[in-house]
């Protein structure tokens, strides 16, 4: 896979401006799009909400790059939380218009258009004043139909069914965030994987990351779970309160771990022994002193996996966190649990963040800004090597739901250069004392 090398000075603009940094496929807004022949090669995007129009669309605008590049014939297949944005919803419709192959599968939640969801344009088209379909839609023929879009069922995830508490009140939802192209220019079997929903507010308030993957047998990996998505959500299948899938590449230096994940009979929802991300933490070797830890997390509820980091630290590593503090409007309650703020301020850590800010635009309005972003970075003694650099991101964030009920992806990209871009994305946020403060 070709990495085009990047100097520090590249990078500090590149992350200034969001775009990506590897390769041919990040384009900012108002720059031209890549050739549609062109390659895609292993990509990192970020955006900056406080900072201009381009850095914050650099993720929607690089997604939008690859929708456009699709070659008539080929196909994209996503799955998406929250779905309100036009401009994706556009292209999707464009790159059907020309012959590729589009499927949907959204959460239930996207079925909204009083609030901006996109699932009825994306099915029926975009009309006009006069009501005259301008762009024709993708369909609802989810079975046979070469394109279509469909929502997971009311209340439920597609896959995940569980009700964790039995009131009805906190169920499942298909909180994925990602796409697949069978070719974009080129290069085929391309992996877009993003920690935003395609929203507004994902773009200009939170800070939000994305890889772009060219990978076959990562690809074919998603690919299954998607099929797995549109049986259970499209069928009369009352969903699975268990599911979890994890698979290596077999063509490169990927994983996936696919969510809903049951504890152990018996054990409660805080089963540390079947918490992937404890699991993946305590694969870290830290007797050296050498080993490092990165989390930047929109919503950490497990305070077990807040443990398991300070247990890290006291074992020799590094380890540094930022999260965001503030009230879920899907949830209603806190990001950042009480029990998991207090076991980090008190771990010792080389630094926890508690984030939240705002940010004042031109005409002197405050809006609320965040971290939305989702990865841990890993360096060290990994899995027994040393000198391992390892990212692991997706639509996972460290809450009971997104681990025991909620449809979710968690992908993990064993690359020093990608890793050292996240680090990159990770200190500019430090450094950014409108939204993160040493706590």
């Amino acid at each position: 896979m070709r990495l085009r090398r990047t100097t520090t000075t590249t990078v500090a603009a590149a992350l200034a401006l969001g775009v990506a940094l590897f390769g041919a496929p990040g384009t900012p807004a108002g720059a031209s799009v890549p050739p549609a022949d062109g390659e895609v090669a292993l990509t990192a995007t970020f955006n900056t909400p406080n900072g201009t129009a381009a850095a914050q669309n650099a993720i929607r605008d690089h997604l939008v790059s690859l929708i456009t590049r699709t070659p008539a014939g080929e196909e994209i297949k996503g799955s998406v939380f929250l779905f309100t944005d036009d401009v994706v919803r556009n292209a999707l419709l464009d790159a059907k218009a020309r012959g590729v192959k589009v499927k949907l599968i959204l959460d239930q939640q996207s079925d909204n258009t009083p609030k901006g969801g996109e699932f009825e344009h994306l099915r029926d088209g975009v009309k006009d004043a006069a009501g005259n379909v301008v762009k024709a839609g993708l369909g609802g023929d989810v079975f046979t139909a070469d394109s279509w879009v469909m929502t997971c069922p009311v209340n439920r995830g597609c896959i995940g069914s569980r009700d964790l508490d039995g009131s009805g009140a906190g169920h499942p939802i298909n909180h994925n965030k990602f796409f697949l192209f069978s070719k974009v220019g080129i290069t085929p079997n391309v992996v877009f994987q993003s920690s935003a929903n395609l929203t507004t507010t994902q773009r200009i308030d939170y800070y939000n990351n994305a890889v772009t993957v060219p990978d076959t047998g990562l690809y074919n990996n998603y690919a299954g779970y998607f099929d797995d998505l549109r049986f259970h959500g499209g069928t009369t299948s009352d969903g699975l309160d268990h599911y979890y899938r994890t698979a290596d590449s077999t063509t490169g230096p990927y994983k996936t771990y696919f969510f809903p994940r049951k504890e152990r009979t018996g054990q409660p929802v805080n089963d540390p022994d079947t918490d992937t991300v404890i699991s993946l933490v305590s694969n870290l070797d830290c007797s050296d002193k050498a080993g490092r830890i990165r989390v930047a997390m929109f919503a950490f509820t497990r305070d077990k996996v807040a443990s398991e980091l300070v247990r890290k630290k006291q074992e020799g590593c590094k380890v540094e966190v930022l999260a965001t503090d503030e009230v879920d409007e899907e949830t209603g309650k806190r990001t950042l649990d009480a029990d998991v703020r207090r076991v980090l301020a008190g771990g010792g850590l080389d630094r926890f963040s508690a984030c939240a800010g705002t940010a004042t635009d031109s005409k002197g309005v405050e809006r609320p800004i965040g971290i939305h972003s989702k990865y841990m970075l890993i360096e060290g003694k990994y899995l027994g090597a040393s000198g391992q650099k390892v990212v692991f991101t997706g639509s996972h964030n460290y809450t009971v739901p997104n681990l025991r009920s909620n449809d979710e992806t968690l992908l993990k990209v064993r690359n020093p250069l990608v890793h050292d871009a996240f680090v990159a994305n990770f200190e500019a946020m430090k450094a950014d004392t409108t939204v993160c403060r040493v706590s």
